[in-house]
């Protein structure tokens, strides 16, 4: 077994001629891009250097949902009155504001959005009427 250095080089000293099977060992959460079928065979030559047996990974990065409902304890709304939506993502995000929101057909109405983590409070304010807005 070995490790790469900073730069992702590998090397195995003090081998005996044959040939080896190369195979990355994954972190969890890790998933494997090269080579295809995972591995690298090498036959080793006494005093020989080897290059172009890479690997490729990259980090699982897992979709983020998000559910959006009407605020708990929001009566349902009559014209001007200010929306409150509640919106839960499955994963911490941030930098989530007003100009990730899109309100239609409410005529000027403007989105002001507070929380942070993996919960936000949505205020939709002055509608003017019944709209529809997507995050």
């Amino acid at each position: 077994m070995t490790t790469t250095n900073a730069a992702g080089q590998f090397i195995f000293s003090g081998l005996t001629a044959g040939t080896y099977h190369l195979r990355e060992i994954l972190p969890s959460g890790w998933t494997e891009t090269a080579p295809s079928g995972g591995s690298n065979d090498v036959t080793v030559v006494a005093g020989q250097n080897y290059a172009g047996r890479d690997f490729g990974s990259t980090d699982v990065v897992p979709a983020i949902t998000v559910t959006v409902e009407q605020a708990v304890g929001q009566v349902d709304p009559t014209n001007g009155a200010t929306i409150h939506y509640t919106a839960v993502f499955s994963s911490a995000v941030s930098n989530f504001d007003s100009s990730d929101v899109t309100i239609t057909g409410g005529s000027g109405a403007t989105a002001v959005v507070t929380g942070s983590g993996t919960t936000y409070d949505i205020a939709v304010v002055g509608h003017g009427g019944y709209g529809h807005g997507r995050s």
